[in-house]
């Protein structure tokens, strides 16, 4: 695939297999500053895929700025090339998110990157329809299961995880939220 300086240890060529199993490219990543131009080099210049950046501003950011700036923001890369992207309203069309950081949920799953559960929904809501899959290739502790499951309608959901420990909190984490759904019906 790509040889880049700027891998940080990930291994690219896991894109090649999702784009193989995907009908249509409809993909956020979730990623650091240095991993944007390998991302925009491989999706936007050789997959032709239409681009926006959302920004997760971290309201409650650690006050850490010794040589550089602070560590206020996350970046999730949205790609798509014939992927489904319909926001309702306006406020489901922003792409910046002002929200704390997670140290509660991260405490209580014990994630170290676990994401708000209001912007996975967003993303899902906007960019899926009611009989689309979604599937999450780095589970953690299980954000996007639950957030399918919250947005509701006949969607469906694949997770993939490799750590054991984190699976099992994703997995209790999704059937929390299937049961609290079903007991509301």
């Amino acid at each position: 695939l790509y040889k880049s300086n700027l891998t940080g240890g990930y291994d690219y060529n896991i894109l090649e297999e999702i784009i193989r199993v995907l009908k249509r490219i409809n993909i956020y990543i979730f990623c650091n500053g240095e991993q944007i131009p390998f991302y925009i080099k491989y999706f936007v210049l050789d997959k032709k895929c239409k681009m926006d950046i959302i920004i997760w501003n971290k309201v409650n950011a650690l006050p850490l700025f010794n040589n550089k700036y602070l560590s206020d923001k996350e970046y999730c890369l949205y790609f798509r090339k014939g992927g489904y992207c319909s926001p309702k309203n306006y406020e489901d069309a922003k792409t910046v998110f002002y929200l704390p950081t997670t140290q509660k949920e991260k405490k209580q799953y014990g994630h170290p990157t676990i994401k708000p559960l209001s912007i996975i929904e967003k993303l899902v809501k906007n960019s899926s329809k009611d009989e689309d899959t979604i599937m999450d290739c780095y589970l953690g502790s299980g954000t996007t299961g639950v957030a399918v499951v919250n947005v509701g309608g006949n969607r469906k959901f694949i997770g993939i995880e490799i750590n054991e420990n984190y699976y099992n909190i994703a997995k209790n984490r999704i059937d929390e939220a299937i049961k609290i759904k079903e007991d509301l019906k």
